[in-house]
């Protein structure tokens, strides 16, 4: 869901940059809005300018809301990022486990960029409960994370089919970005056949339903999500 807004936010700025120029007339024209009038108020010389000149006046109002525009456009365009990624030791995007050797491990090596772009929005996300990486396994996979000890310990929560990750705790404490290297190992407890993802994203922290919708308003507007899953199958293995 939040890849499908955060596409159709990329989508608004691509379009608001093409009819730029139409937007403005259109602003102008149905919401009157006449800067140039205001701005004649205050300097003497213009308002006779625009007295005789009527065409003066348009030529103000849309180049001031052109730039107001295309200022607005800008600022969203230069974003943070959330970035995650999941290869085995091989580099592929897919492992498969040994069903009659459940003992047989698979290295998976997680790595995640993260550039809250400034320090203002690492601290407003902070005071808003965090956000943090969640990684899911399916049900018939046991997952053990062998760098735990390099993790700071109030910052990773475990469960049996997904752990997470506070993002805002891992990144160094004067810093607004760094990178997270995670090494997990696999191995499948299936007695058949199977199939499955390792699945990461990046989710709010907080329980508080007001504090999600804060941290989500602010993924959807200032960030971009960049994840990627990795398929896991269970094979039965035979000479």
């Amino acid at each position: 869901m939040l890849n499908t807004l955060l596409g159709w936010r990329k989508f608004i700025l691509k379009l608001v940059s093409i009819l730029g120029t139409a937007i403005t007339i259109a602003i102008v024209y149905f919401f009157n809005w006449d800067i140039a009038s205001f701005l004649g108020k205050v300097l003497p010389n213009l308002a006779s300018q625009l007295s005789s000149k009527p065409a003066l006046g348009l030529a103000i109002n849309t180049s001031i809301i052109t730039v107001i525009i295309n200022l607005i456009s800008e600022f969203f365009k230069f974003v943070g990022e959330f970035k995650v990624e999941i290869k085995n030791r091989s580099g592929q995007k897919n492992s498969h486990l040994d069903v009659n050797n459940p003992h047989r491990r698979v290295h998976l090596y997680i790595d995640c960029d993260v550039n809250f772009r400034n320090m203002i929005f690492k601290s407003i996300i902070k005071l808003f409960g965090g956000i943090n990486l969640k990684v899911s396994v399916p049900h018939w996979v046991n997952y053990g994370i062998e760098n735990k000890a390099d993790l700071k310990s109030n910052a990773i929560r475990e469960s049996k089919e997904n752990f997470t990750l506070d993002l805002v705790e891992t990144i160094q404490i004067n810093s607004h970005e760094g990178k997270v290297f995670l090494h997990i190992l696999i191995n499948s407890k299936s007695l058949d056949r199977n199939h499955g993802t390792v699945i990461a994203n990046f989710v709010p922290k907080s329980n508080s339903w007001f504090a999600k919708l804060i941290v989500s308003i602010m993924i959807l507007f200032f960030f971009d999500v960049k994840t990627t899953d990795h398929t896991i199958e269970a094979r039965i293995d035979t000479a």
